[in-house]
């Protein structure tokens, strides 16, 4: 639809379902990847008629943009999820969750949903952090970015998996407070590109201002 608004005739399409179907194929979703020969078209086309441009360029200045993005959760993780709001309890091979307090479950759940839960080694996915890693070897490639988690296993997964290809350093609870700020310091000087950070840990002092996303799991 972006390109259909900046060119009214997009690449020969008359529509945008026609742009789908020539250079995406009939079976065209939100995630699929564009073939090789679409890439080209496509990049041809950026080449010629499209430019980037700055915040500052812009005029955008220091207004923030603010982005949400919303996942279906994977079919097991969604059947995973339904029992435990259900019943409060949960079994997977061997491992119990449980709980009677409706705070407490409430947690269990947004742990669940990031793809992770810290009373169930086997609850592993990592959906979340799949589309995060898309989103930084692509829309922000070139960004210093933050990234707030609340929890230490999709924190420490986040780090795991972005570290074999950004430039990362993870704040969390264990991290001393020296250590912490001489990482804030590498981020402000662009000798690190993403600050993995656990939310309560840097919730007060810390500046993001060499940031250009902050991303909240």
């Amino acid at each position: 639809m972006q390109f259909k608004f900046l060119f009214p005739s997009v690449l020969g399409c008359r529509n945008i379902n026609e742009f789908k179907y020539n250079y995406f194929g009939a079976s065209w979703t939100p995630q699929y990847r564009p073939p090789q020969r679409a890439k080209l078209a496509i990049e041809e086309l950026l080449r010629d008629d499209a430019f980037c441009m700055t915040r500052k360029e812009a005029g955008i200045g220091e207004k923030k943009i603010y982005e949400k993005r919303e996942l279906q959760l994977p079919p097991k993780l969604r059947t995973i999820y339904d029992d435990f709001e259900k019943n409060w309890a949960l079994n997977i091979e061997e491992e119990e969750l449980y709980t009677q307090w409706a705070l407490v479950a409430s947690i269990y759940l947004h742990q669940i949903a990031s793809g992770y839960c810290r009373a169930i080694e086997q609850l592993d996915f990592d959906f979340k952090i799949d589309e995060i890693a898309d989103l930084l070897r692509n829309d922000l490639k070139n960004e210093q970015i933050v990234i707030f988690c609340s929890h230490k296993k999709p924190l420490h997964a986040s780090f795991q998996k972005l570290s074999k290809f950004r430039r990362c350093k993870l704040v969390d609870g264990d991290i001393s407070v020296t250590d912490r700020n001489y990482y804030i310091d590498q981020f402000k000087q662009g000798s690190i590109d993403t600050l993995i950070c656990q939310t309560k840990t840097v919730q007060y002092g810390l500046d993001c201002a060499a940031a250009s996303t902050a991303i909240y799991i």
